[in-house]
This record gives C-alpha cells, structure tokens and sequence, in this order.
C-alpha cells in the first residue's frame, strides 16, 4: 500500500473482480451498453497495444518489460526461427508483443513529451497508476 494506493501490474488490475473507471465510461451511457461491455471484451488491437505500450513506457518505464517485450527479427519459416519463436513465446507468455520500430516509435514520442517542461514537471513529481478500490453500499 502507497497512501491508500496499490501498485500493481495491469493484468492484476483487470483480473480483480470489480469496475475499472473505463468500464464507468460504459454505465454513463446505458446500463445496456455496460452489461453488453462486460458480456463481449474488446480484443485488444494493435493500436490499443500500442498506447498501453506508449502509456506503459512514459509512466512506469521501469516495469514496462513486465508487461511489453519486443518481438526478436527472426524467420519463422526456417526450423532455427520456428525454434527461435518458440522460446521467445515461452519465455514472454502473457506480455504483449511490440515490434523494434514500435519501441522505437515510443521511445521517440516519450521523449517528446518529457522535453515540454510542463509536463516533464508533472510526470516526473507524481505518483502514477495507483489503484484505489472500496465498495459502494
């Protein structure tokens, strides 16, 4: 615990058995478009994998490899890249894949947004996602 906050990974925060603040995003339009949110979870795409990643990096760059690891280049259609791929799988099982241009791509843009000295400021002297839950009776 951090002054009533826990620090926790984003797979531990979505396996938790409650309502995220994004889900409440869903409720403030209908309780029909919550229950159907709830029912049918969005497939993460490619550039929801991006930002998270994005995200990840410019506020906890020193956990982003947790949770992101960058696909190796390799040929999967040789034995040695098949073999290859096999045991990048295993070791990164459960990470979301980004590829070296995508780190890169990050990288730059996180960059970006520290060189604004305003918002260097306020990332840099704050806490960032901590989780904070309770029931409402």
């Amino acid at each position: 615990m951090i002054d009533g906050g826990m620090v926790m990974t984003n797979a531990e925060y979505r396996a938790k058995a409650a309502i995220s603040r994004s889900d409440l995003f869903h409720i403030g339009v209908s309780p029909q478009k919550f229950r159907y949110a709830m029912d049918n979870p969005s497939p993460k795409t490619p550039s929801l994998i991006f930002g998270g990643a994005f995200h990840k990096y410019l506020l906890e760059p020193e956990s982003f490899g947790e949770e992101y690891a960058v696909v190796p280049e390799l040929n999967r259609r040789t034995k040695a890249g098949k073999e290859e791929w096999e045991a990048f799988s295993a070791i990164h099982a459960g990470k979301d894949l980004i590829c070296a241009e995508d780190l890169q791509t990050i990288q730059e843009m996180a960059e970006s947004v520290m060189r604004n000295k305003y918002a260097a400021a306020l990332i840099s002297k704050s806490r960032h996602e901590l989780s904070f839950f309770w029931t409402d009776e």
